[in-house]
């Protein structure tokens, strides 16, 4: 009994042990499945994503360049182009003749339409512009995960960038090229020929003459200061055509001139007038001595008809008002260039000649100021900076932008005006 017992035991033991062993096979057979089935869902997944990529990368190779790309780079191979030519006189000085014309027969009569000055406007709109473009680029650094944020950044960006080449192009077009010019030749010898002080000193005397007998017809207040109730516009552009027989260039529309609006800043800088190339428009000081305004306006209209040399500028803005009909146009002429002429004539001869020659006027010398002590109160009342700090500051920009035009002489070049005059007047006999 106890043998089959045991043997009985041992069957159980037996096939308990097989059924053991049979239920880990299975176990193992079911976790093989299960193993093989993620790894085949895993290389599923694998290959769709390889796919995925794969179109994607392709996707990324059909992608054709925007056309805003396209009209950048043609934009920029123009500006290019147009700066290259800059440095040939022949094809500036075509340009000034044949093509500059149409932007005054067109863009300036656009911005003849605003009776502000369009440049001053844009100017201010510019630092705006500029300060949001710098704001811009910093919360990007902190929100370029944000996907909205992105797409305004580069939407602005794009903004910025295609109006910032648009404004190079137009300074190309609008001053640039007219730096590119031949120099004005007024002789068969042109610029450079050397001159007696005696020919100096009779276009001192001829210019202190005028204007002493011009300073007693003009009317004036109870303060003594010249005053003037004409049209200033009509008269202005009245002396520019006057000139247009000897020289062509000048006839043709002349915009209405613009004050500016902020002339106190214009003040400090002892900026009389401004020719802004982005508008074409002639802008003047409203603060300074009523005697500057149509010789300033005259030299502002002279860059309009592509004289864009100061020294030119102010020999034409004087040579338009002196052959005007109107006695005041004409002593802001002869007083435009009294100081240019009386100071070289001084600096070229001893004192004691120079006391022998016919003196300045009280009127004449009274009416030679930029601003009237009244105005320079006001300036100084409302101005947010020093003024002399300010006038270094304009006179150093000035003169290396003058500089990298290449005027090699700066903002002295407006001194050269007394050579032109002396050239002018020598080649017809009149000194």
């Amino acid at each position: 009994m106890n043998e089959d017992f045991s043997e009985d035991i041992e069957g159980l033991d037996n096939s308990a042990s097989a059924e053991d062993i049979s239920g880990e096979a299975c176990r193992d057979e079911i976790k093989n499945t299960e193993t093989e089935a993620a790894q085949d869902n895993t290389d599923e997944e694998t290959n769709d994503c390889e796919s995925g990529d794969a179109k994607k990368e392709g996707s990324l190779k059909r992608k054709k360049p925007s056309l805003y790309f396209w009209l950048m780079i043609a934009a920029a191979a123009a500006a290019a182009v147009l700066n290259v030519l800059s440095f040939s006189r022949r094809f500036c000085d075509f340009y000034v003749a044949n093509i500059f014309p149409l932007w005054i027969n067109t863009y300036s009569r656009f911005s003849g339409l605003f009776s502000f000055s369009l440049g001053e406007y844009l100017l201010i709109a510019a630092v705006f512009f500029i300060a949001a473009a710098l704001i811009s680029a910093l919360l990007l650094i902190f929100l370029r995960k944000k996907k909205g944020y992105r797409r305004y950044a580069v939407i602005y960006f794009k903004s910025f960038f295609a109006v910032a080449m648009a404004v190079f192009i137009i300074m190309t077009l609008n001053c640039t090229l007219l730096y590119g010019t031949s120099e004005l030749k007024l002789s068969a010898q042109g610029k450079g020929q050397e001159f007696t002080v005696d020919e100096l000193e009779n276009l001192r005397n001829m210019i202190v003459t005028e204007c002493n007998a011009l300073a007693e017809q003009m009317q004036r207040d109870e303060n003594g200061y010249v005053v003037y109730s004409g049209n200033m516009y009509q008269a202005a552009k009245a002396a520019m055509l006057s000139i247009s027989s000897e020289f062509p260039r000048f006839s043709g529309y002349y915009p209405k001139p613009k004050p500016i609006s902020g002339s106190v800043f214009m003040t400090q800088t002892y900026t009389s007038g401004v020719y802004f190339p982005f508008t074409l428009e002639a802008n003047y000081n409203n603060m300074m001595y009523i005697v500057n305004y149509p010789a300033v306006i005259c030299h502002e209209y002279s860059h309009l008809k592509g004289y864009i040399l100061e020294d030119e500028a102010n020999f034409f803005g004087y040579l338009a008002c002196i052959n005007s009909d109107d006695p005041f146009v004409r002593y802001s002429g002869y007083s435009s260039v009294l100081g240019y002429v009386d100071d070289s004539y001084y600096n070229s001869v001893s004192h004691e000649r120079y006391c022998n020659q016919p003196e300045i006027s009280s009127l004449s010398y009274y009416d030679y100021i930029f601003l009237t002590p009244e105005k320079w109160e006001k300036v100084e009342e409302e101005s947010v900076f020093d003024t002399d700090k300010v006038d270094d500051i304009s006179d150093a920009v000035t003169d290396t932008m003058l500089q990298l035009s290449g005027v090699e002489d700066g903002i002295l070049s407006y001194n050269r005006v007394t050579e032109l005059l002396l050239e002018y007047y020598k080649e017809r006999g009149e000194i």
